[in-house]
């Protein structure tokens, strides 16, 4: 008797750009990630086991979240080294090597943290460590009309560099405000090649969802499209986070 496809985990990225679901195979996991997918390694299973707060959970819970097997949760176990109780202590050192290695006094402390994905207290801790003190944007923001007028004729990512913001708080603020989002989501220029392959989007529809901190698996839903077109898009309008975590697709 033939049933489902065996499902397995696996994963693409890291640090923020870190994704991991459960799918038949390998073409399928990078055809869902928009690249290619791996296997994951004990890092990345500790990384999973950790988010998902699985040390609270029965192996029976973890079976029916992930639908795996006994088997499969005895390995994930043994590759989560359970017996790791610092773990989120190793994972803060990754933080601050990331930091070190990739510090750069002439950019602001949000700067630096959107671009390295990681979170900003990282980046000043090392900034105090080294006695630099960090530029700090703007403090003049543009008005609303004028980050409208500002959104003709170009991307979200350069609205918001010519904002001097980052593209996640431009983003926020924007959505906070229906007329405003209204307004700059008419200006901005949206990259539309591929539409044929993927289909049609309602850009508006999809950026209202990812300012609401939806998965990709939830937006897919309520645009009633396939999550791979959701993940297409986001790349094109160059706000995909890959943020999208086993716990949020199963939820």
């Amino acid at each position: 008797m033939s049933g489902a496809p065996k499902q397995r985990m696996f994963c693409t990225g890291e640090g923020s750009t870190f994704q991991y679901g459960m799918h038949p195979n390998k073409a399928a996991a990078s055809v869902a990630f928009g690249t290619e997918a791996r296997t994951p390694d004990s890092d990345d299973i500790r990384r999973i086991w950790v988010e998902n707060k699985l040390h609270e959970k029965t192996p029976e819970q973890i079976r029916e979240l992930f639908g795996i097997t006994r088997q499969a949760v005895s390995l994930w176990r043994q590759k989560a080294g359970v017996d790791l109780p610092n773990y989120r202590e190793h994972m803060g050192q990754q933080m601050r090597d990331k930091a070190r290695a990739g510090f750069d006094p002439t950019l602001s402390a949000s700067q630096m943290a959107e671009k390295l994905g990681i979170p900003e207290n990282y980046i000043r801790e090392e900034a105090a460590f080294r006695g630099v003190e960090l530029p700090k944007m703007n403090e003049k923001k543009p008005s609303d009309d004028e980050i409208v007028r500002l959104a003709h004729g170009r991307t979200w990512k350069e609205l918001a560099e010519a904002c001097n913001v980052t593209l996640s708080t431009l983003r926020n603020y924007v959505y906070a405000k229906p007329e405003l989002s209204r307004a700059v989501g008419a200006a901005v220029t949206y990259e539309a090649s591929g539409a044929h392959a993927h289909g049609k989007m309602d850009v508006d529809k999809l950026l209202e969802l990812h300012a609401q901190g939806m998965s990709v698996y939830r937006m897919a839903a309520e645009l009633d499209v396939q999550a791979m077109s959701v993940i297409y898009w986001l790349k094109k309008l160059e706000i995909y986070e890959g943020r999208n975590d086993a716990e949020k697709q199963v939820g």
